[in-house]
């Protein structure tokens, strides 16, 4: 009997009390022993099962053995116990955002910063999960804490600047961007980081201003006059963006970026000759690349040249198969020539290369107007499937317009022709549609109105021609 208690008494003291589990498990964490942590852990949460300390350790080591579910499970039982546990929540966040549950991660963040409201990685993680939901304005708060803790935090600082100007709040944007700028810890890579992102999100005039500081700051920053002079041929200012540009090219001559870049701003400048002579320039380095003749092609294009400007485009075609705006481009240069059926064939090849260009079916349903009006359903259906690629596009408004009054649809011509003079007021060639129709509808008085807008066009056009011929005066002879 005596032998039979003493062995009672020394099972009993074999077996650790749950606290001394506890203790064993945070030493086999600390080792990364995670499967003999979760075997101690499961004895103490079975027997202390109230204690939230023991669930929430169970949830560390099971989300180190990466079982997500068992892992929430014991953090849930853990706030549960106790819901002033904030490591509970922030823990629980991770895993709900590992499983994409990104509205329950938010929730359990939340939580936990009403406990510890300037945990910086809850705020950095909550704040991540608010910009992918793009919930701007409630990710400020939470951002403006990272950037007190630390000016030097550049992510923190940049999404910062993005949650103002998304939310709207465009004078405290300004402020932050501005103080950025002049920030001794931002680099000129922090910049231009910068104006990158607000690009992205739409706001090209601040991107413009964060590149304007950086050259001025940084004049030898090749990237910074190229991304500036890029973006500034995006707004159209094509001076500005052509100084940018050959800036850029001085500072690195070797990128294409640039190079090819600055030839596009002459072409869409109108310099088309001075845009030829930068590109035989500069043909040793980039005549291998296919923008490289497109760009030849359309400065050929550009003075008239159509004959050259159709050979480079054959050849371009013949290297490089199965560019939609190769064929765009030779259909124009067929039409200027008046060779209207190798034109529609070349339209029609870049439609079935690239269906989503609005651009392709307009061009070709001028073509068949000009072929004649018994093609008029089918360039019905060509505008119609421009304008629903590109609901804004002018032209395709104004070819429908006409399309509709070759027809004597002068109601529906009206009507489009109305919208293209609305959105496009100095667009001659639309008033001068639009007359004709009031005319024929017999709605005077109209007509003449648009006479009257005609003639002011004309005289405005007359003298902007006049301007631009005295400012380039004729050499001497």
């Amino acid at each position: 009997m005596l032998l039979h208690l003493l062995l009672i008494a020394a099972s009993a003291q074999s077996v650790p009390s749950p606290d001394a589990l506890a203790r064993r498990a945070q030493e086999d964490l600390k080792m990364e022993r995670y499967s003999a942590a979760c075997q101690k852990l499961e004895l103490a949460v079975k027997a202390s099962p109230r204690n939230a300390s023991f669930w929430f350790l169970l949830g560390i080591a099971r989300s180190k053995l990466a079982q997500e579910a068992p892992a929430i499970a014991a953090f849930e039982k853990s706030v549960a116990i106790d819901p002033h546990q904030a490591p509970a929540y922030f823990n629980l966040g991770i895993l709900y955002g590992y499983r994409g549950d990104t509205a329950k991660a938010i929730e359990v963040y939340k939580q936990g910063l009403r406990i510890t409201p300037d945990d910086l990685p809850a705020n950095q993680n909550y704040a991540f999960l608010l910009l992918k939901t793009k919930r701007f304005r409630e990710a400020i708060e939470s951002l403006r804490k990272l950037k007190k803790a630390n000016a030097s935090n550049v992510p923190a600082r940049t999404e910062l600047i993005e949650c103002y100007w998304k939310s709207g709040m465009t004078t405290e944007a300004e402020r932050e961007t501005q103080e950025f700028l002049n920030s001794a810890s931002v680099s000129d890579t922090d910049r231009l980081g910068l104006a990158k992102m607000l690009m992205e999100d739409g706001e090209p005039s601040a991107a413009q201003k964060v590149l304007e500081h950086l050259v001025a700051s940084s004049p030898s920053s090749a990237e910074g006059h190229g991304k500036l002079g890029l973006l500034l041929s995006n707004e159209g200012q094509f001076e500005e963006a052509a100084r940018q540009l050959g800036r850029a090219v001085q500072l690195a001559p070797d990128v294409a970026e640039y190079s090819m870049g600055l030839a596009q701003v002459l072409l869409l400048w109108g310099h088309s000759p001075t845009a030829l002579d930068f590109l035989m320039a500069v043909k040793p380095r980039f005549d291998q690349l296919p923008e490289f003749h497109y760009d030849m092609a359309l400065a050929y294009f550009g003075m008239h040249k159509f004959d050259k400007s159709i050979k480079v485009l054959q050849e371009l075609d013949g290297q490089h198969p199965g560019l939609s705006q190769v064929h765009y481009l030779l259909g124009n240069s067929y039409f200027a020539l008046g060779d209207l059926q190798d034109a529609e064939l070349q339209y029609r090849k870049a439609i079935e290369i690239d269906p989503r260009k609005a651009i392709y079916y307009s061009a070709l349903a001028l073509l068949l107007r000009k072929r004649g009006t018994e093609n008029a359903d089918e360039r019905i259906r060509l505008l119609q499937k421009a304008l629903a690629l590109n609901p804004s596009d002018v032209q395709s408004k104004l070819e429908l317009g006409l399309c509709y009054e070759g027809m004597k649809k002068l109601g529906k011509a009206q009507a489009l022709l109305e919208r293209v003079v609305s959105s496009e007021p100095k667009l001659l060639q639309a008033h001068v549609a639009l007359a004709r129709v009031y005319y024929r509808l017999g709605k005077k008085e109209q007509g003449d109105q648009e006479g009257s807008t005609i003639a002011r066009l004309e005289e405005e056009q007359r003298l902007e021609q006049s301007r631009i011929r005295e400012s380039f005066p004729s050499p001497r002879r």
